[in-house]
């Protein structure tokens, strides 16, 4: 993490996670559930979050594999 990187700029929220998405707080939670996203790490028992580089990661894998798919249509 540089000088200038905070937790927060590195870590997300339920709540930031919703706003990325553009749905609600349960929708996440329902997402996570499915496995439609990846799972949050907690910091405490209820704090879940998720490493903003992972979710970018995770996006990046997912649209190569759409774009894989089809490409073989």
């Amino acid at each position: 993490m540089s000088d200038t990187t905070t937790l927060s700029d590195v870590m997300m929220r339920k709540k930031d996670m919703a706003e990325f998405f553009q749905c609600s707080v349960r929708q996440v939670e329902l997402m996570v559930k499915a496995g439609k996203l990846p799972k949050p790490v907690y910091i405490g028992d209820a704090s879940p979050r998720w490493q903003r580089k992972t979710l970018m990661e995770w996006l990046d894998r997912l649209q190569t594999a759409e774009s894989a798919v089809s490409q073989d249509d």
